[in-house]
């Protein structure tokens, strides 16, 4: 089961991303302030699994190593393997561990789940 912290300042949107996750059988809403900087240190009763709350990959994903973090930022830009590579000066066989790595760290079975958890998860001026 994932427990969710869904904060957010506009009380239309915290119902509606309530409401919506409440329909998924294998998430469990654990908490709902009435602003996002309220989530920032949530109470310890609640601990997420993931918070849902506007934050760059560093505070959102801390578990991630930095390389890793710059790696899911360009998976947010739709690169590939190769071309994360080459941005990178990696090869493509560690741009493919640190990938293995995001996906076991992070619940997404593909690239195209890991940029909506990241997107989701982000504003976009953070990526």
């Amino acid at each position: 089961m994932i427990r969710v912290l869904v904060a957010d300042d506009q009380a239309i949107v915290r119902d509606g991303l309530v409401t919506l996750l409440g329909l998924l059988d294998d998430l469990e809403i654990v908490g709902r302030p009435p602003t996002a900087r309220s989530c920032q240190t949530p109470p310890s009763w609640c601990s997420p699994s993931m918070p849902t709350t506007p934050r760059s990959p560093a505070r959102c994903f801390p578990q991630f190593t930095a390389r890793e973090r710059g790696v899911l930022t360009l998976i947010a830009e739709a690169r590939s393997n190769a071309e994360i590579a080459a941005e990178l000066f990696l090869g493509v066989s560690t741009v493919t561990s640190h990938v293995n790595a995001i996906f076991a760290k992070m619940p997404a079975r593909d690239k195209a789940q890991a940029i909506a958890l990241a997107l989701d998860s982000t504003s976009d001026a953070d990526l």
